[in-house]
């Protein structure tokens, strides 16, 4: 009974969690970013080495109903700004705003909307939810 299940592997990186930093920002799209992906779901955000703000985009809400995204920002980090993918149609939102800006040594966690099942067809979701901020 026992053989049935592997043992797990210490060496294998958590699944959904990345330090992003400066030198991720892509500077290929109009408001430069770190984009973050479907599947992101903890993300620490290092100022380093420039120590100065930068922003996060939120992966689309509508690929990922339900799903949380827990943010941290480094410890005596700069602000980062949180905000949702530019030029959605239709525009998505943090809590109704088009972001969020967290202090420094703060976490935030967000979780995509479910769509409205109520609508036929369904409606799909704008909205990304502020679970919990502040430090841990």
């Amino acid at each position: 009974m026992t053989d049935q299940y592997n043992q797990n592997n210490i060496n294998i990186p958590v699944s959904g969690a990345r330090i992003v930093n400066q030198d991720d920002i892509d500077t290929t799209i109009p408001l430069v970013a770190v984009v973050l992906n479907n599947d992101d779901a903890y993300v620490l955000c290092d100022t380093t080495p420039l120590g100065a703000a930068y922003q996060v985009n939120l992966p689309d809400v509508r690929e990922n109903p339900g799903r949380q995204i827990t943010l941290k920002m480094a410890v005596g980090g700069a602000i980062v700004a949180v905000a949702p993918l530019p030029g959605q149609v239709p525009a998505q939102t943090i809590e109704g705003g088009g972001g969020f800006v967290t202090a420094p040594g703060d976490s935030i966690v967000l979780r995509a909307d479910p769509p409205d099942l109520s609508t036929d067809p369904a409606t799909p979701a704008t909205n990304w939810s502020q679970i919990k901020i502040g430090t841990p």
